[in-house]
C-alpha cells in the first residue's frame, strides 16, 4: 500500500495526484466516489452515472408525452 499527503485548500477541497488518478483510471471530468466508513476515507472511481447512461435506452415515442406515461404508471 502506497500513502501520499494531500493539502485541503480554504475550499475544502484537495487535488488527486496524477500517480494515483493513472492507478485508479480516471480523467477530467470522471466522478468518484467519497465513502466514509468508521473514520476511514476511500476515494474510488464511480462506475457510472446518469450521464453515462444517456441514450442508452430508445424512448417508444418522440417526443414522449410525460402525462401519459405517469397516467399509466399509476394503473
Amino acid at each position: 500500500m502506497k500513502t501520499c499527503a494531500v493539502t485541503i485548500s480554504e475550499r475544502g477541497q484537495m487535488t488527486l495526484p496524477a500517480e494515483v488518478r493513472r492507478q485508479m483510471g480516471v480523467h477530467p471530468g470522471d466522478k468518484v466516489l467519497v465513502v466514509v466508513d468508521e473514520g476511514v476515507v476511500r476515494v474510488q472511481p464511480q462506475k457510472w452515472t446518469i450521464a453515462t447512461l444517456a441514450g442508452s435506452v430508445k424512448p417508444r415515442n418522440r417526443p414522449e408525452d410525460i402525462d401519459a406515461l405517469i397516467r399509466e404508471s399509476q394503473g
